[in-house]
């Protein structure tokens, strides 16, 4: 059953119907009659639990229609960075990605400042090879000293929408990492940075963060030289540079979690 499709309940074929209905109170083992009750009954309950169940376990959710109609230009949804990519997700991926995890006053807040983004399992190495016709992305020597294993490693556990900012914290350079909190937001990583750099560049042939130079929450030190393309390299605990700032991120977690 192709679950993008928007369906009601009566359309959905019997057997996937009786089967994930049964799935479901199986998991409830001897509370199913109670929560039947609650479902009757209780008007609040059902609303909770149909929110609850939407977002995969977020308290908030909304479409990818309606994340890209709030943030506009400011998104890169999963169609997009499939296409841009190169890349293909089964369905359970594509399940984990088909709401967005965070609320219309939440994208409404960051539409601005930050970019929303569905980020899929991709390698360092496997951005900069998406790169190799679109020269001056990467520079020649990009990895610097950064472990070769690291650079190599395609997390497929990461699958996660995420709001990046889309300028370094204002006040954020010269400061140790993790001094330039902003409330509900931490330093973004390094495979979540560059996938955005990478994904917009070959999306919008526009470049992001020109001429910055950025410490991400991993200790990467990110130098986006327009002319020379990114390059990488390790930073020491303790290492500050009134030249380098931080990018912050949002990611929702689910509450289940």
């Amino acid at each position: 059953m192709n679950f993008q499709e928007k369906k009601k309940w009566t359309d959905i074929p019997v057997g996937d119907f009786n089967a994930g209905t049964q799935r479901l109170f199986n998991e409830l083992g001897d509370d199913a009659a109670y929560i039947i009750e609650l479902l009757k009954e209780d008007q609040v309950f059902r609303k909770n639990l149909v929110r609850f169940m939407k977002g995969r376990g977020h308290r908030h959710s909304v479409s990818q229609d309606e994340a890209k109609e709030i943030m506009g230009g400011n998104f890169l949804g999963v169609e997009e960075v499939l296409k841009t990519m190169g890349c293909y997700l089964n369905q359970n991926p594509r399940l984990v990605l088909h709401r967005v995890p965070f609320s219309r006053s939440q994208l409404e807040k960051y539409k601005d400042t930050h970019i929303l983004l569905a980020v899929v399992p991709k390698s360092i190495c496997d951005m900069a090879d998406c790169t190799l016709y679109e020269g001056g992305v990467f520079s020649e020597n990009f990895e610097g000293d950064i472990d070769k294993d690291f650079l190599r490693t395609r997390v497929e556990s990461l699958l996660e929408w995420v709001l990046i900012r889309k300028e370094i914290v204002p006040g954020s350079t010269n400061q140790y990492i993790g001094k330039q909190q902003i409330e509900g937001e931490e330093p973004v990583n390094s495979r979540q940075l560059i996938f955005l750099k990478v994904t917009w560049f070959l999306s919008r042939k526009e470049h992001l963060f020109p001429n910055m130079k950025v410490m991400t929450w991993d200790r990467i030190l990110i130098d986006f030289d327009i002319l020379s393309g990114i390059s990488m390299k390790n930073c020491p605990e303790n290492f500050k540079s009134p030249e380098v700032g931080v990018i912050t991120s949002i990611t929702s977690k689910p509450v289940w979690g």
